[in-house]
């Protein structure tokens, strides 16, 4: 639904736990990256999905946008991290 460096928001069909580790899998480039269940908010009246909050391990760049969001410049050198 929608990323930024720190992390992203995903549906999904169920809450899941805070603090759950998990790896997210075929990225951009192939790559991986390791993360945590960072907050869940429940469906919507007429929606059966859950949003939930990741929190990447390790912020960055992970979908290679370019050129890069204003707001993301810290983070924009970072995209190489999110390999495993």
């Amino acid at each position: 639904m929608l990323i930024n460096p720190l992390g992203c928001g995903v549906r999904f069909p169920r809450s899941l736990k805070p603090g759950t580790p998990l790896r997210i899998d075929d990225l951009p480039g192939r790559k991986s990256i390791t993360a945590r269940v960072a907050s869940n908010v429940p469906p919507e009246s007429g929606s059966k999905y859950w949003v939930v909050g990741i929190g990447w391990d390790n912020p960055g760049n992970l979908c290679g946008l370019a050129p890069v969001p204003e707001d993301w410049a810290p983070y924009s050198t970072l995209s190489n991290r999110a390999s495993l």
